[in-house]
């Protein structure tokens, strides 16, 4: 039977199609296990749903069964590769939808997504980082405005139980768009990142 050390050689062949260099050498392996005839890879996946994770992860199920085990993938993903605690605490997961092209309808699925995610119990928060035309409060419509805590964190306001978080909510006008240049924005989603998550 294949052992660990072997299977984990095996692997050194799978390269990372964006990076040109073998999964082992870049850290993607965190462990390898074989347990009779199951082997366990646990890999450093920070976006396990990417085209290229996906790709990668089918040719490690083909290398696995082809050393005549069956393939059983995790993804763990550590602080060297994923979300610090200190950049957004308490958030366990981060969803981002985003296009290069306006009006094709990322306020629509990330209002649903968030509301979708509220109904089945997951305690979820929402960011509209469109600085210039900022949607989200049209969708999800909160009754108050942010507050501040006495430390100057921001509590976002509620909408059916999802908090959202808009620039909307911090320009005197809604209806106008936000004129800022890049040092603006960039202390604008500082800010929100620093919100509340209650």
């Amino acid at each position: 039977m294949t052992t660990a050390p072997e299977l984990r050689a095996r692997l050194a062949d799978v390269e990372d199609p964006l990076n040109d260099d073998d999964i082992v050498s870049m850290g993607l392996v965190n462990d390898v296990t074989v347990s009779e005839d199951t082997a366990r890879v646990s890999l450093a996946f920070n976006a396990p749903y990417s085209p290229a994770e996906i790709e990668i992860g089918n040719e490690i199920r083909d290398v696995v069964e082809g050393a005549g085990l069956d393939p059983d993938l995790r993804a763990n993903v550590d602080d060297d590769h994923g979300f610090d605690d200190e950049i957004l605490p308490g958030v366990k997961n981060v969803v981002a939808v985003a296009s290069g092209k306006g009006g094709v309808g990322k306020t629509t699925v990330a209002a649903n997504l968030a509301a979708g995610l509220n109904d089945r119990g997951a305690r979820v928060g929402i960011l509209d980082a469109d600085v210039h035309g900022p949607n989200v409060p049209r969708i999800l419509p909160t009754e108050n405005e942010p507050g501040v805590t006495p430390d100057g964190d921001i509590v976002p306001p509620a909408s059916d139980g999802v908090r959202v978080m808009s620039t909307d909510h911090m320009m005197p006008d809604g209806d106008e768009p936000a004129v800022m240049r890049g040092p603006m924005v960039n202390n604008v989603m500082r800010a929100c990142h620093r919100t509340i998550h209650t």
